[in-house]
């Protein structure tokens, strides 16, 4: 209770600052935690309105949310659309395509998944996350042979 009336009074009183907007990232992710997808969805939009005039180099965190958002809710359409309007992934290109393989993964579409996951290792190795690289190395090297899903394989912005 007294989290959620801090994180009111930052966006109340601050709401173009960073402090809101992480406020209001931290409010969306105990909310997902908890299962409270529309509370979660309604922080994520306030933290996205916010971002973009107040603290626009927040927006590559806010878009990555609100994909994991859709991710958690199985709109992967939507989440891959989300992710790949993201004008500039920026610091966060490793853990987008981590999550473009997590979602191809989910869809049954193996070798995009393969694709993803191979581009985020790529991203890690030159960003040094040692760890989060053995993470996605292991998420590959745990990827069924082929594909699973029965529709045919399109293009990567599907």
């Amino acid at each position: 209770k007294q989290n959620e009336l801090i994180a009111s009074q930052l966006r109340d009183q601050f709401p173009e600052s960073p402090y809101a907007v992480f406020a209001a990232l931290a409010q969306a992710k105990h909310y997902a935690d908890s299962q409270q997808y529309l509370d979660a969805q309604k922080a994520l939009v306030w933290a996205s309105e916010h971002a973009k005039t107040g603290v626009p180099e927040l927006m590559p965190l806010v878009a990555l949310r609100i994909a994991k958002l859709q991710f958690l809710q199985a709109d992967y359409t939507s989440a891959i659309a989300t992710l790949d309007s993201s004008k500039d992934s920026g610091e966060f290109s490793a853990e987008y395509l981590e999550l473009k393989g997590d979602i191809f993964l989910a869809q049954g579409k193996i070798s995009m998944a393969t694709q993803a996951y191979s581009e985020s290792i790529k991203a890690l190795e030159k960003s040094g996350f040692h760890e989060k690289k053995q993470d996605v190395e292991l998420k590959l090297s745990n990827l069924p042979a082929s594909d699973i899903s029965a529709a045919p394989v399109q293009g990567g912005n599907s």
